[in-house]
């Protein structure tokens, strides 16, 4: 039953925060577990360990239901990308704010991108899935959700066969 409750409340705060453009103040760490309980099945089907490492004091004024679709992205696009070939794999999310500044990583052990494929990474419409799945929209709606509605940076790192993390650094007040 409190399962049940927890997904009920999760889909409820997604499908309302991603409808809100108002900026608010929400915890940093709430908001990721939030998030993660409505993809709970499909990591699990996966054998997909998800870490929340977000120090659980980060308060912050933005845009939550942003902070979601950002999630969103990322863990679906390591589940299907990073873990396509593995029989399990692990995800952690951590932050930290430094002064005015809020950084926030998002890393996986999963395959890593080839050269190739990481130099397209945030370009519209590319996908390694084309047929199958991909549209090739997921990162590119990330990195412009980062850069133009949190008016952040992000950056990337990949390995092959060592994994690919990112981080988001934004300006909070």
């Amino acid at each position: 039953m409190h399962k049940a409750a927890q997904l009920i409340k999760s889909f409820k705060l997604v499908s309302v925060e991603q409808h809100q453009d108002a900026s608010c103040e929400f915890n940093l760490h709430d908001n990721f577990s939030d998030i993660t309980h409505s993809l709970q099945h499909a990591l699990r089907a996966k054998n997909i360990s998800l870490n929340n490492l977000i120090p659980k004091d980060i308060v912050i004024t933005s845009f939550p239901g942003i902070f979601y679709q950002i999630y969103t992205n990322l863990i679906n696009n390591a589940t299907l990308h990073a873990f396509e070939d593995q029989q399990q794999g692990e995800i952690k999310v951590a932050a930290m704010i430094k002064g005015d500044a809020l950084s926030v990583t998002f890393s996986d052990n999963g395959k890593g991108m080839p050269k190739g494929v990481f130099d397209q990474l945030f370009v519209p419409f590319f996908t390694t899935k084309r047929g199958i799945g991909g549209s090739g929209l997921g990162m590119s709606i990330v990195n412009t959700l980062v850069t133009e509605k949190l008016k952040g940076k992000i950056r990337a790192n990949s390995e092959e066969g060592i994994g690919t993390s990112f981080v988001i650094d934004l300006k909070i007040s």
